[in-house]
C-alpha cells in the first residue's frame, strides 16, 4: 500500500488497509511517500499509521525536489 503525508492520509491509508483484510488480501508494507509542501510531517505520518497496523512493516520516502 502506497499513500501520501498530505492532511486526509491517514483515514485514506488505513480505510485501504482495512479493505484489503477484509478481502484477506496480505499486505506486505506500507509506503508512505512524503507529499510536497505537506504541512504534516513525514515522520509524524508514519508512526500514526504503524500506531494502527500492528505488525505490517511502514516505511517513508523523503520527497526530493528535481535538480
Amino acid at each position: 500500500v502506497v499513500g501520501g503525508s498530505y492532511l486526509g492520509s491517514l483515514s485514506h491509508i488505513l480505510t485501504a488497509c482495512e479493505a484489503l483484510q477484509a478481502r484477506r488480501v496480505p499486505i506486505d508494507t506500507i509506503v508512505i511517500s512524503e507529499t510536497p509542501d505537506s504541512e504534516v510531517p513525514l515522520a509524524e505520518t508514519r508512526d500514526t499509521v504503524a500506531r494502527f497496523v500492528g505488525k505490517i512493516p511502514v516505511e517513508a520516502v523523503a520527497y526530493q525536489r528535481p535538480v
